[in-house]
């Protein structure tokens, strides 16, 4: 039994950490120059979402835009991630939403439970997007 609860619990902590890490690698904030970096965003829902991660140990270090990275500290874990931003597709007022295809290192995708290294991450108008996860 005990078993059991502590499964659950690490798969929703995994959970989380997926969603955080693609909240962080999606958003489009950068991080500032200055000595303490204070990461700046285009509004303030990104930047509420790169402080969640952050609070959860998930540190936004970098984007690297000439290099296509970004990279994120695992501060629970002391690990440095290097997340390869394969396709960006901008929001658009007619496709209501904005996608990037990711490929996620592998010490990270075990860290938030395993799948697939190659991610699509989306954000975008509900509607739009429970429209396109109808079967």
């Amino acid at each position: 039994m005990l078993l059991g609860a502590s499964m659950r619990r690490e798969r929703a902590a995994g959970a989380l950490r997926s969603d955080f890490a693609a909240r962080a690698v999606r958003e489009s904030t950068c991080a500032s120059r200055e000595r303490v970096q204070i990461p700046s965003a285009s509004s303030p829902d990104e930047l509420a979402f790169v402080a969640a991660a952050e609070h959860f140990g998930l540190h936004f270090e970098a984007r690297q835009t000439a290099r296509g990275v970004v990279v994120l500290h695992d501060k629970a874990r002391g690990e440095r991630h290097e997340v390869q931003l394969l396709e960006a597709i901008a929001y658009s007022s007619d496709r209501k939403r904005m996608s990037v295809v990711v490929r996620l290192p592998p010490a990270l995708v075990a860290s938030i439970g395993g799948g697939c290294a190659d991610r699509i991450y989306c954000k975008g108008a509900d509607s739009v997007l429970f429209e396109r996860l109808a079967p």
